[in-house]
Formats: C-alpha cells, sequence, structure tokens
C-alpha cells in the first residue's frame, strides 16, 4: 500500500489537550475524548494500522475544514500535535517522526460538520540513493 486516504474530527486546541502538573505533562479529558473520536472515524473507514498498511518514509497532505465559531481561525500548525498523537495511538502510523513532508492547507469552514473536519492522505515516499533511512 502506497496512499491512504481518509478523515478524522478537527482536533481540539493543544492547550486543551495537555495538562501540565507538578508530576509532569499529562493528556486531559479532551485529549482522550478526541483520541476516542478519532479511533470511531478510523474504524468506520476501515483504515488499516500502519503494520498492515502504509510505512517507511511518509509524506502527509491536509485539507483542514474549520468548524463554525465566533473567534478568529487557530493557527494551522496547531492542528498538527493533537491529530498525528491520535493516529499514531490509533495505530495508523508507528511514529510521526516517519513524515519527511508534511502540507496543510485551510479549507472553507465545514458546513456538513458542525465541529470541523481533517481530510488527512498519506504517500509513501520515494527512498532517495544515500538516503540515511
Amino acid at each position: 500500500m502506497t496512499e491512504l486516504s481518509f478523515y478524522i474530527p478537527y482536533p481540539p486546541s493543544v492547550n486543551d489537550i495537555w495538562r501540565h502538573t507538578s508530576r509532569g505533562v499529562f493528556i486531559s479529558e479532551v485529549g482522550l475524548a478526541y483520541r476516542k473520536q478519532c479511533g470511531i472515524r478510523l474504524m468506520q473507514q476501515k483504515v488499516p494500522r500502519w503494520d498492515r498498511g502504509i510505512r517507511g518514509r511518509l509524506g502527509l497532505e491536509i485539507m483542514a475544514l474549520p468548524p463554525k465559531q465566533k473567534r478568529k481561525f487557530r493557527d494551522l500548525d496547531n492542528l498538527l500535535k493533537a491529530s498525528l498523537d491520535a493516529l499514531q495511538h490509533c495505530g495508523v502510523i508507528e511514529n510521526d517522526g516517519h513524515f519527511d513532508r508534511i502540507v496543510i492547507e485551510r479549507g472553507a469552514v465545514a458546513d456538513f460538520e458542525v465541529d470541523g473536519v481533517l481530510f488527512l492522505r498519506i504517500r509513501q515516499l520515494e527512498v532517495q540513493h544515500g538516503s540515511p533511512r
């Protein structure tokens, strides 16, 4: 398999996903709920786990359709951490360190999905001669 296309829910802010305490950094209830939502969407679409699907050096393209909201749009880079962590947690990717290329673009507000959506395409990249990996 050299390409996967699927969608996941629009992620909450990174500031809402992680909790900093005197004992360390932990995933919040919001973060756990987001991971669960992603897992459900991925199962519904029959997205394979990385060990049976796409592996190696990867490229990622994201089309972000934000939710309807009253405040300004969030920074696009804020979308990456939560969504990539969820994909890793759900087993779609082994590790987000395998991405050598990431392209993210904001589309129109998602009219059909109240909370917004991310459309993702993961592609296996050609390994260049003499590549360190």
